[in-house]
Formats: structure tokens, sequence, C-alpha cells
């Protein structure tokens, strides 16, 4: 019996062979399946980054650094200076400026002498950073200062050099201008005079200072003494004024209070003057200076004209 000849109506490949569809990979179903695997691991990928960037967000703003200072001016002033702390990151609520003794809700503070600030910063959960520390030292506000045997003996038609054997400093900005007035000296007449000093900083700080010159008739020699002196913290029974009992002024580290033991800088806390003993008499100069008092004495070496 022959069999029926059946038509094949499905696909086939180039060569006109039937192909069996059974086989044949479905695209549109690999399609969805890779779609799926994508977005599943971009979502993860993305949860990933919002966790890393929360975590890393949380740290920046809760993790505490060595707190970093500004000063308002470094030039030298004699006005005080904001030190300012950075409170842009770890969430700082409270500061220090002496090491943990005291704590501030203000980034800021006001200095008005030269020091060195340890620094603390501390958040609202109590933590506390690593310490810092800013020196302050562009505050000028020392006057100059000028050291000169007074009384200077000096003989009839000499020479005479006001600034000779004299010595003055600055603790700070340095001196800028330095003048001597003698228009009241005359060396030809014997008899007491004074001339005056004038000192400036850079800052614009002055100091002015007059000195007792003795013109003497005769030859004369004159003889040295010196003796050493320091400026230390004490502890006075009254008020240390910036008033000198003498001379209505005040030059620092020289102005004495009316019971005669209590100084006063003008710019700290009571101090006074602790002197050594003096040396015996020399022929020999010497210069005064911040550390060494130095007096003169004149005796008759020869018979007057």
């Amino acid at each position: 019996m022959r069999k029926k000849k059946v038509e094949y109506m499905g696909p086939v490949d180039q060569y006109g062979r039937p192909i069996d569809v059974t086989n044949v990979p479905n695209h549109a179903e690999d399609d969805r399946k890779l779609g799926i695997i994508f977005f599943t691991i971009l979502g993860i990928a993305t949860i990933i980054i919002v966790v890393i960037l929360f975590l890393v967000n949380y740290f920046n703003q809760n993790r505490l650094e060595i707190p970093k200072a500004t000063l308002s001016t470094t030039e030298w002033t004699n006005e005080s200076v904001i030190v300012t702390v950075d409170k842009s990151r770890g969430n700082v609520s409270e500061f220090s400026f002496d090491g943990g003794l005291s704590w501030q809700t203000s980034n800021q503070l006001e200095v008005t002498e030269n020091q060195e600030l340890t620094i603390l910063a501390r958040n609202k959960k109590g933590k506390v950073s690593k310490k810092a520390t800013v020196v302050v030292s562009n505050i000028d506000q020392d006057l100059p200062e000028i050291y000169f045997i007074n009384p200077l003996y000096v003989t009839i038609g000499s020479k005479f050099d006001p600034r000779l054997n004299v010595s003055v400093l600055d603790r700070g900005s340095g001196i800028e201008d330095y003048e001597v007035d003698i228009s009241n000296l005359n060396l030809t007449v014997p008899g007491e005079y004074e001339i005056s000093y004038f000192l400036s900083d850079k800052i614009g700080n002055e100091t002015r200072k007059t000195r007792k010159i003795i013109v003497e008739d005769g030859f004369r020699v004159y003889q040295y003494r010196s003796r050493k002196f320091e400026i230390v913290d004490t502890t006075c029974d009254m008020p240390c004024e910036c008033v000198s009992p003498v001379e209505n002024v005040c030059p620092r580290g020289k102005t004495l209070t009316t019971d005669n033991q209590c100084c006063n800088l003008c710019t700290g806390p009571c101090q006074k003057i602790e002197y050594g003993d003096w040396s015996e008499w020399s022929d020999e100069k010497i210069i005064p200076s911040s550390e060494l008092e130095v007096e003169m004495k004149s005796e008759i070496a020869a018979v007057t004209q």
C-alpha cells in the first residue's frame, strides 16, 4: 500500500531540509531571563552604593578629627586675635581652648595676650577629639624698653653721645623710631640737665623716658657698679596699679606701687622686681640692659680748675 504523501509546511534550512523546531532556542525567553538577572544585579548594586554612601556620610559627620584652628590675623597687632576652630565636620557641639578644663558652644575665642592654646572638640554623644595646639605670638602690647645709667656725670666741655652705652629693646614687632632730644643740654655750663628719649615700635607702641645729665666742672673719674634684677610673679596685698608714685607714668617692668613691693606690667598678673646684690665700684664701663641695672658716680681725681 502506498503511503499518503504529506506535504511539509514547516521551516526549512538553506538546503530545503526541514528544521526540527523543537530544538530551536527560544530567544525571547532567554532575553526575559537575562533582563531579570540584569535588573536584579543592578538593584543589588544600587542598594550597596546607597548603603556605602550612607555609611561614608555618617562617619564623616560623626568622626572627630583633630581640630583645625585659624587666626583672624597673623600680622603683628596690638589688638586682640580671634581664634576660630573649624566646626564643619564631626557634628561638633562644644569646644575647649584650655585642654578640657572648660567648654563652650562657640567655636571662637578672643585672645588678648600671646599664649599657647590646647584645643579639643566634643560631639553631642560626649566623644572628645584628640588635642591640637595653636600658638598666638603676634600680639604686641609691650612698650619698647630703654636702659641707661641715670644720672650720668659728664665733664664740662667734653664730647657727649646720648646713645653711647644705652640699650634699647623691643620684645615684639621691633623698633621703628629712636630719637633723643638734647636741646636742653649745655656742656659748657656746670649743672643738672634733662634729656628725653623716644622709642616707638612698628605697631605704634611708644616709650618716652627722661635722663638726668650732671655736667661737672673739674677733672673727674667715674666709677660704675651693677646688680641683676628680674620680674617675678607674686601675691600682692593691694591691687597693683599701672601708675608710678614718682613719675605718674608706667614704664613697664619698672613701675612700683606705693608699698614699694608690687609691680604691674600693665598687661599681666601682679608682679614685682627682685634685685640681686650690687657689685663693687669699678672703673670699667658697664652697659645697662633688661637684666642689669647700673649706677655711676663721680669722684675728684685732680685739683679743680
